[in-house]
């Protein structure tokens, strides 16, 4: 079977390309909870809030991804809380979201809000990759 198509010869030579650090537009497309379980993690038994945040560019998108430790004083040392809190507040502020004592990973979705991204160097076989440096409200 042959399948006819347009534009091939005038498409990104690159497949999922990297946002230059920088400020943008975006929303959150996606955010849920992980449990660390891993007994050599120095946060093993932590929660992790996972989110990725699809940034525009003036030529194109890209997915750019955040983690914040959801603070546990068992596990965490208090300067690492008091990073995780700080980065918990900044998040619902910049979603519009009340400041309150519990945190559901579904309140993010969809939020539109400007990313600062930074370009994370790939470590081993995997690629580099954009990452949520700061949020900010629109």
């Amino acid at each position: 079977m042959i399948i006819q198509t347009q534009g091939i010869e005038d498409a990104r030579d690159e497949v999922n390309p990297l946002l230059p650090p920088g400020i943008y537009p975006g929303e959150i497309i996606s955010s849920e909870f992980k449990l660390i379980d891993n007994a050599e993690s120095k946060y093993n038994g932590v929660y992790m809030l996972n989110y990725a945040v699809k940034a525009q560019g003036d030529e194109y998108a890209a997915t750019a991804f955040g983690t914040i430790f959801m603070p546990n004083p068992d596990v965490m040392k208090q300067n690492d809380i008091d990073r995780s809190l700080a980065q918990l507040k900044r998040l619902k502020i910049a979603c519009g979201l009340e400041l309150t004592e519990e945190v559901d990973d579904e309140e993010f979705m969809h939020c539109e809000l400007q990313v600062e991204v930074s370009v994370k160097k790939g470590k081993g076989d995997y690629a580099d990759s954009n990452t949520v440096r700061d949020v900010f409200p629109l």
